[in-house]
């Protein structure tokens, strides 16, 4: 087994779904951290760690800085689910089945390589090479509030935390929360882990304590048309069963709703496509309910559009309304030098001459800066298997991206 696989091994090996046993985002991103920034040390770059928030693997000198943004922590995981141990790496039919394969330790090792490479070769740039490493993408991006707070901003930088060709935009996030007291036929009720995942389990107690349990298909929440949402199909059977208050609000509003139309927000823009719902968790315990739902809005408007239409819909319910996280739209001119130099790197390693930049439901670190965006590296032809079960990464894609990557950053650079 090669180098690189060995050291992107040591850091799929370890566990970094955010807890709270150390601060500030637990002890297994901080060993994951402090790893990257060991063998970046090792291999004769500038390192540093900012207070286990983040850190950062640093080459060259100059004002200016290019950024090359990925993340080092995890989603959760169902090991029932996985063929494999997901915090013990293996190699099957040439890919790396692993949490955090693709989604983002494996693009992290070949970002990390193509500057060793770089590095190795002597290459001089004309800007410093920042190679920034966040601990909290996945839970709200806090690492990279810390880094503006006690870092320089990147003059320029990009995500590999994404797909091909190059992402000029990310649409706008808006995660809200709906709870309130209840008289329902439910007792209790559990699904969901997180606002980013479309929920595949769901576990219901009606008031007879009768026991259910609906199955589904997880996705990534930008695309939720891609999974089978076991809320939705929970109220499905329940509400033909049962003329119960809150489930048929929960019908109303909110059953079988991927693009908002259920409370009048459905939402188009030509360059960021259609709006998109996820129904992420749902919890009732009791006599009282709490319900967390993931928009990807396509225009700046959307969000009070939104937030206005749910606060009508629930006064009559007396239900409370939360915004638990908002993330502006984010969008770089297609033409500029930094999308048009992505691109340029990614069609001479792939000769996809009809490749043009596109736009993504998801968010990435991207939008945490100016001149930002994200940057493979997921192939157009490839699956999308972030945040799901038996995640993984086909081994000659990602040293594909060291070279797509290393050409990048050397353009940007000298």
């Amino acid at each position: 087994m090669d180098s690189f696989i060995n050291d992107l091994f040591s850091i799929l090996e370890i566990n970094t779904i955010y807890n709270d046993d150390l601060k500030p985002f637990g002890s297994g991103n901080i060993k994951c951290l402090n790893r990257m920034l060991e063998l970046g040390k090792n291999n004769g770059f500038e390192t540093r760690n900012l207070d286990n928030y983040c850190g950062y693997i640093e080459h060259g000198k100059g004002s200016e800085i290019l950024g090359v943004l990925c993340h080092l922590d995890v989603v959760d995981v169902n090991k029932s689910k996985w063929n494999t141990d997901p915090f013990k790496p293996i190699i099957l039919d040439n890919k790396i089945y692993a949490r955090g394969a693709l989604d983002d330790k494996g693009p992290l090792m070949a970002s990390f390589y193509a500057l060793k490479e770089l590095k190795e070769e002597n290459f001089i740039p004309n800007k410093r090479i920042r190679l920034i490493m966040g601990c909290n993408e996945e839970s709200g991006s806090k690492c990279m509030e810390y880094y503006k707070m006690h870092a320089e901003e990147p003059t320029i930088s990009f995500s590999p935390d994404a797909e091909y060709p190059v992402i000029f935009g990310e649409k706008a996030i808006l995660t809200i929360k709906i709870s309130g007291k209840i008289d329902s036929i439910i007792k209790e009720y559990k699904a969901g882990v997180k606002f980013n995942i479309v929920p595949d389990y769901a576990k219901c107690t009606l008031n007879n304590n009768e026991t259910l349990e609906f199955y589904g298909k997880a996705s990534h929440a930008m695309e939720p048309s891609l999974g089978i949402n076991a809320i939705d199909k929970s109220i499905d059977y329940l509400k033909s069963l049962y003329d119960d208050k809150f489930i048929n609000f929960l019908d109303k509003y909110f059953n079988n709703d991927l693009d908002g139309s259920k409370i009048n927000s459905k939402s188009h823009s030509d360059i960021m496509g259609d709006l998109t719902s996820n129904l992420a968790i749902l919890e009732v315990k009791d006599n009282k309910f709490s319900m967390i739902i993931n928009y990807r809005m396509p225009n700046e408007s959307d969000y009070d559009n939104i937030i206005n239409n749910l606060t009508n819909i629930l006064k009559p319910y007396n239900f409370n309304l939360e915004v638990l996280d908002y993330m502006p739209l984010h969008i770089v001119d297609p033409n500029s030098k930094l999308v048009q130099t992505l691109l340029k790197s990614y069609i001479k390693y792939t000769n996809d001459f009809n490749a043009k930049p596109i736009s993504i439901g998801g968010g990435t670190y991207a939008k945490s800066f100016k001149n930002s965006v994200a940057f493979g590296t997921r192939f157009p032809d490839e699956e999308d298997i972030c945040h799901i079960d038996n995640e993984y990464v086909n081994i000659d894609s990602l040293k594909l991206s060291i070279k797509i990557i290393k050409d990048a950053i050397k353009e940007l650079s000298k």
